[in-house]
């Protein structure tokens, strides 16, 4: 069996793509807006200038390009941005999709900053927000392209564009437009300073350009990089060209090896200078292998390796040492035990234990003598138990034998026919780490690692960002409903779409009680998730006689709003026949009103959804509600301002904020974040199944005609001249407490539009 991943909760399926990150609709959905992505509806379009290129680095002066190059851009909108899948493409050819780690917000009217290369210190000193591979900064060119739509593009190929060695080309902030962005003209060399020496203002607003000025008048403007008034001194940080003296560290500064410090250019009061900084890697050599060339805080200096250390003085001899802070060769005699003696008294006189060869006596003889573990007569085979030092080959396990880790055995000295080497023995100890969190590591008896799964549900991480993994057939998987095993996340497990056999489809248990929204044939004759009477559906789940239909509500006549009559509306959202409370279904044949339901929806409205609103219901025996039957239904005879009331409350209905809460508790965040934008902070939003919410109901009875997704109504007086209105508020709304309110009438076409239907009493 293997992990499945392309199975999702219906948590995760209906996600907001406010122009900028992908959704993932589910099966028959109409998330086809035009906003520069593949599928998934988007609350804003992506538009020319929405986002503009207003600072670029081509030639840092304490890097080598592509190094410390930059891109910065800037949001134009009023909507926090989110720029996965964007194009950024180059004049050489070169094309980087941005695939952000994370989503990182793009706040309105901000900055953010693209770097060309992952160097470390370039990264650390401009904190971008992602690093885009493959593109060239000095191109001449760059764009941003999302889709089809083309956002922004510079092309700064000809000479009259302002570059200078270590400083940005900046937009004048004057200027922050893409009607302005592609002419040199508005256009400056960086003057502010960051970092060790570049010019810019990476992540952060631009400068208004300096107008043109004369060299030598004292003021650096224009194309200056400083003016110091021709002083005569071109070594004080500035030239008498307006140029600074120090403009790159490798062209301008003298580096001298072997002194322990770094030449680089540093900004002084006027300009730049040459200046040097300890740097304890750049170390002197004095040509001695009998020292250690060291740096201590800048100073240079070597230290004397002891007498007897291993050298080499070029002279062709092997087994070279040093005595004296010299390399000499391999002198036997002279009291010091070079690395091929095996001793070395003094003297060349044999009898004493250490021969005129500086060979230990009688080791070779074939005795065991006082001071051999073993002499098996120097045979030059060091490793059959006796080395011909009369030692064993074999001393210390530990220390002579190779323990492979994790392989259930450990290394033993063993005695042989000569004297000690190297054997195994079984290691019950020494597990066997296959790097795999969904199996045991054991050792058995004779010695062998074994690896068996642990059992289906456990809990576990792959490491790929969800939460609440766990085991299948010894993988780690992500948490998957229907796969037929109990994650640690899940009361149950259900392969099938039945709310009513215990386990919701969501793998949440529950236990069917009349008035809980969730219609289940035998003991209940309706269900319209409240336990009032007098509805269409009794307290007890049973049919009312009623001039309305169970699933629509009796709204009586409101002259006052301009409805005449009495007449019935869908007691919930309009679906699809084949909808569940998973799928929106593909069945487009008529409207259905009924609960737990993913509503019909398109995701960008226009008069071909109108036209199919229309028709859904008129197929249904009914028609689309007006804008006079809708109004006098929100408002209620008690004229509320939301659908159920007067005061605003952001978990009363499906709105862009009201999962904050759980998400943060899921996810361990205790800051929870409970401002107006709530949901764009966590991207938790999403549509749900109709009547979810049993006290986002009006004075009739109901459901969803706030939050949810927007219901398109009939109206001969809309402002916009389209011939609907769109009412109600949706999921994934900015400014949930204004949009929810009966009054609002959006006026956009990108976004989550629904309908139900209306009839006459009969």
């Amino acid at each position: 069996m293997r992990c499945v991943f392309g199975i999702l909760l219906f948590s995760s399926i209906f996600i907001c793509t406010c122009t900028s990150y992908h959704a993932l609709p589910d099966a028959g959905s109409d998330a086809d807006a035009a906003d520069g992505q593949d599928g998934g509806g988007s609350c804003i379009d992506a538009y020319p200038g929405q986002v503009i290129i207003t600072e670029i680095m081509i030639q840092p002066a304490g890097f080598d390009p592509p190094a410390g190059c930059y891109v910065e851009l800037f949001n134009t909108s009023i909507e926090t941005l989110h720029m996965e899948g964007w194009i950024l493409e180059d004049g050489a050819g070169g094309v980087a999709e941005l695939e952000l780690p994370e989503r990182v917000d793009f706040p309105p009217e901000s900055h953010v900053v693209l770097a060309f290369d992952d160097d470390p210190e370039a990264l650390a000193l401009l904190e971008p927000a992602l690093v885009i591979d493959g593109l060239n900064p000095g191109s001449g060119k760059l764009s941003i392209t999302a889709g089809e739509t083309l956002i922004d593009e510079v092309d700064f190929s000809g000479p009259e564009w302002p570059f200078v060695i270590g400083a940005s080309i900046s937009l004048d902030s004057r200027k922050y437009n893409c009607m302005y962005n592609n002419d040199p003209a508005n256009w400056c060399a960086s003057t502010d300073f960051f970092g060790q020496g570049e010019r810019g203002s990476p992540g952060q607003g631009n400068p208004p350009c300096p107008v043109d000025s004369e060299c030598g008048d004292g003021k650096a403007e224009g194309q200056e990089e400083c003016d110091d008034g021709q002083n005569g001194d071109d070594e004080d940080g500035c030239r008498d060209d307006c140029r600074f003296t120090c403009s790159q560290a490798e062209l301008d500064c003298e580096d001298e090896p072997g002194d322990c410090h770094a030449a680089h250019c540093v900004p002084n009061e006027i300009g730049r200078v040459c200046e040097s900084e300890v740097d304890d890697e750049d170390l002197p050599d004095d040509d001695n292998p009998c020292t250690q060339d060291t740096c201590r805080a800048g100073v240079p200096g070597h230290l004397d390796f002891v007498d007897g250390f291993p050298c080499d003085n070029g002279g062709g001899e092997v087994g070279d040492y040093c005595v004296d802070v010299i390399c000499i060769e391999p002198v036997c005699g002279d009291d010091v035990r070079g690395p091929l003696e095996g001793c070395d008294d003094g003297n060349r006189i044999s009898g004493d234990g250490c021969s005129a060869a500086c060979v230990l006596e009688e080791c070779g003889d074939g005795k065991n003598d006082a001071g051999e573990d073993c002499d098996d007569g120097a045979d030059g085979d060091d490793a059959d138990g006796c080395r011909d030092d009369c030692h064993y080959s074999c001393v210390i396990a530990d220390l002579d034998c190779v323990d492979a880790t994790g392989d259930c055995q450990k290394p033993v000295c063993v005695p042989n026919a000569v004297g000690q080497v190297c054997g195994l023995t079984p290691n019950v100890d020494d597990l066997p780490d296959d790097d795999n969190p969904c199996t045991a590591d054991l050792c058995d008896e004779s010695g062998q690692p074994f690896n068996p799964p642990l059992a289906d549900g456990t809990a576990c991480d792959n490491a790929a960002g969800k939460v609440h993994d766990y085991c299948v057939a010894g993988l780690c998987c992500d948490p998957v409903c229907g796969d037929g095993v109990v994650g640690p996340s899940e009361d149950c497990e259900d392969e099938d779409l039945d709310p009513c056999d215990g386990c919701l489809p969501d793998c949440t248990a529950r236990e069917n009680t009349c008035g809980d929204g969730f219609f289940c044939p035998g003991d209940e004759a309706c269900d319209d998730s409240n336990d009032v009477p007098g509805d269409g559906c009794s307290a007890d789940c049973q049919l009312e006689d009623s001039p309305c239909p169970a699933d629509m509500v009796y709204v009586d006549a409101d002259p006052e709003m301009g409805v005449t009559a009495p007449f019935c509306m869908d007691r919930y959202e309009a679906s699809r026949p084949d909808a569940t409370f998973l799928s929106i279904g593909v069945d487009r044949s008529m409207a259905t009103s009924r609960p737990n339901a993913i509503p019909w929806h398109v995701s960008y409205m226009d008069a071909t959804a109108f036209d199919e609103f229309q028709l859904a219901c008129e197929n249904a025996g009914k028609h689309l509600c007006t804008e006079e039957e809708w109004n006098s239904v929100c408002v209620g005879p008690g004229r509320t301002t939301y659908a159920y009331g007067n005061g605003w409350d952001r978990e009363r209905c499906n709105c862009v904020n009201t999962f904050c809460d759980d998400y943060c508790d899921e996810y361990g965040i205790e800051d929870c974040d409970d401002s107006d934008r709530c949901g764009y902070n966590y991207y938790c939003f999403h549509v749900m199944p109709t009547g979810q919410y049993p006290e986002c109901v009006d004075a009739y009875g109901a459901y969803d005609v706030a939050g949810n997704v927007w219901e398109i109504v009939v109206s001969q007086d809309d402002p916009y001249g389209r011939g609907w209105e769109v009412r109600g508020g949706a999921f994934n709304c900015a400014s949930p407490a204004a949009r929810l309110a009966c009054y609002y009438n959006a006026g956009w076409a990108a976004l989550y539009a629904g309908f139900r239907c209306c009839k006459p009493i009969d």
